[in-house]
């Protein structure tokens, strides 16, 4: 009876210390709930935005993954990385309708006019005054499930007239595809842009590990996909449809 007590005992100690346990993110260190700092690889643990020694560690561990990488030294900054511009664009179609109704689904033929540039030959894209494109990152980008990200414009770009994105800059934990642009500008003169030049930022916060990882729409993205229906605006619309009747 005694030696099956003593077994409780110690298996209780092992699941309580279990449970005040955790790894360090980057060299999977066993770390105490307190320790903020790994006394392997002095990586601090507390949430925070990631600085260049550590996006560079994620990335050299493939656990931040942004691919491909044309040149980490020109790329990478003090707190962020540098994302290139594809070269695919998808131009908003002037279409019959007099409205886009966000509660419909609208075909993808009729929504966007598309151009592909081939980039090894140099070719450019002419963002117009006042126009709005749609355009996405030359990288392929996954997060894991701690990671969250924030999409900004280069200030190069911003001083020139040029808006990267419109209101979606939050790139959730356990993302994967390529990131689309809304690039707009609204300035007086067209603004010249270079396929593969460096167009926007993606600044890496440390988060704590999500329950639910991002399973969205957008997805494993590979080319810009169109805006699926607001099912809360499809419901909305079939009430007052019903309430008519």
């Amino acid at each position: 009876m005694n030696n099956l007590i003593y077994f409780i005992i110690k298996k209780l100690e092992a699941i309580l210390m279990d449970a005040n346990m955790r790894s360090c993110v980057i060299c999977a260190t066993k770390l105490s709930k307190n320790e903020i700092l790994c006394p392997s690889c002095g990586f601090y643990q507390q949430e925070r935005t990631l600085v260049d020694w550590e996006i560079k560690k994620l990335l050299e561990n493939d656990i931040i993954i942004v691919d491909p990488i044309l040149n980490l030294k020109e790329q990478l900054g003090s707190a962020s990385l540098d994302l290139r511009l594809d070269g695919f664009f998808r131009e908003f179609r002037f279409m019959e309708k007099a409205v886009i109704d966000l509660s419909t689904e609208i075909p993808e033929n009729e929504y966007y006019n598309f151009r592909d540039l081939e980039i090894d030959k140099g070719e450019c894209y002419f963002l117009q005054p006042g126009n709005l494109v749609l355009a996405q990152s030359f990288e392929y980008i996954q997060l894991p499930e701690f990671i969250a990200a924030d999409l900004g414009g280069r200030s190069t770009l911003a001083k020139s007239g040029v808006e990267v994105h419109a209101t979606s800059t939050q790139v959730t934990p356990g993302f994967s595809g390529h990131l689309t642009f809304e690039l707009k500008n609204p300035g007086n003169m067209a603004v010249k842009l270079q396929p593969l030049g460096r167009i926007a930022t993606l600044k890496f916060n440390l988060v704590q590990r999500v329950e639910t990882p991002y399973k969205g729409k957008f997805q494993y993205q590979v080319k810009i996909k169109p805006p699926k229906p607001d099912e809360d605006l499809r419901r909305l619309d079939d009430f007052l449809q019903k309430k008519k009747i």
